[in-house]
């Protein structure tokens, strides 16, 4: 089966997500990326990828529209549209942006793209904004002293680790930061074992009796707290269970606007911080190394983007080959709309 995807901002951080899929076929342009693979139920499990779908030629969409009973279908031109209305009994059809996911979905409704001459893409998924929703802004505890890492970014992250854990379904997720639980309760949802602390466990707590009580919540998968310091060693005898390490620290001083204006002073507030986060983050590494070295990492380093160099990702960089860790990073800066401090994904082994 062949399958396409409409690519987010982060188009390359999205295309390493994908390797979950072991694809074959791989090419994008514009936006679009094409591939074939045969693990169609972990698609819908992708954070990159706005819609995705199945290409098929004229005949091929046609029976999908008359086996699904569709009355309406979204386009991207009216040529296409006039088209299905006209040979499908389709009764009408809206134009709509290839990124853009309308609230209007609606069973009985169908999203077809026009790819090549004769070729069309159906969508079949689209990105779970309601989950995402759910976990960034409906939580009993939160606040911006821990930092937030966006849910979307944490489905893409752990996507990346089961890829690089190369494991066996009962894959199990930890977090040595997991702050309010975002990257535990995604990894949760998509079906794998957690394990969490921190040195406040109580928001994670808090926000887990929450999400307990919801339907995406996967209760046959463990989920394990423990407070820690990741000052300290790490002796958990169930830390042997763990696959692959999906995490982020704070990403240091928040960064205003009119901060930007007086570069020198920014300077010295961040540098003034960027001691603490790397502190923290050569502790983590030197103490996980030393107690389970053949498990990889993916994580986040902040880098502030309106500023001269990326002082505190690099530094963070150096600690990790300090440590011994080899480490892959290829991909953008996942950053959202206003922000001034992004994320820049590592991946060490």
């Amino acid at each position: 089966m062949k399958y396409f995807g409409i690519l987010g901002k982060t188009l390359n951080l999205s295309l390493a997500e994908m390797k979950l899929l072991a694809p074959t076929d791989v090419s994008h342009e514009d936006g679009i990326v094409y591939f074939q693979t045969q693990q169609e139920a972990q698609i819908t499990q992708l954070g990159g990828l706005i819609k995705r779908g199945v290409i098929c030629n004229e005949k091929e969409l046609g029976i999908q529209i008359k086996e699904a009973s569709i009355n309406i279908v979204w386009v991207d031109s009216n040529e296409l549209g006039l088209m299905i209305k006209r040979n499908y009994g389709v009764r009408r059809y809206k134009i709509i942006d290839q990124e853009r996911s309308d609230l209007e979905i609606k069973k009985k409704w169908a999203e077809v793209f026009s790819l090549w001459d004769g070729t069309y893409g159906l969508v079949m998924w689209r990105q779970n904004i309601d989950l995402y929703s759910m976990i960034d802004f409906d939580k009993p505890a939160h606040g911006m002293q821990i930092g937030m890492m966006p849910s979307k970014l944490a489905q893409i992250l752990v996507n990346i680790g089961v890829w690089v854990a190369d494991s066996a379904e009962t894959l199990t997720i930890y977090d040595p930061f997991c702050g309010f639980g975002t990257t535990n309760f995604i990894a949760n949802h998509l079906g794998y074992h957690t394990i969490w602390s921190d040195i406040n466990i109580t928001p994670a707590k808090q926000n887990i009796k929450r999400r307990k009580t919801q339907s995406q919540y996967q209760e046959d998968k463990h989920m394990t707290f423990f407070k820690h310091d990741v000052n300290d060693e790490f002796t958990k005898p169930f830390l042997d269970k763990v696959d692959v390490v999906v995490t982020e620290w704070r990403l240091g001083p928040v960064v205003k606007q009119e901060m930007l204006k007086h570069k020198n002073q920014t300077h010295t507030i961040l540098k003034d911080n960027l001691w603490d986060i790397v502190d923290i983050y050569t502790a983590f590494l030197t103490n996980f190394k030393n107690r389970l070295p053949l498990v990889p990492i993916v994580m986040t380093v902040p880098e502030y983007l309106r500023l001269d160099h990326p002082i505190i990702s690099d530094r963070i960089t150096e600690a990790a080959v300090e440590t011994w860790y080899t480490i892959t990073s290829a991909w953008e800066v996942y950053q959202r709309k206003g922000q001034q401090v992004g994320r820049r994904v590592l991946v060490l082994r």
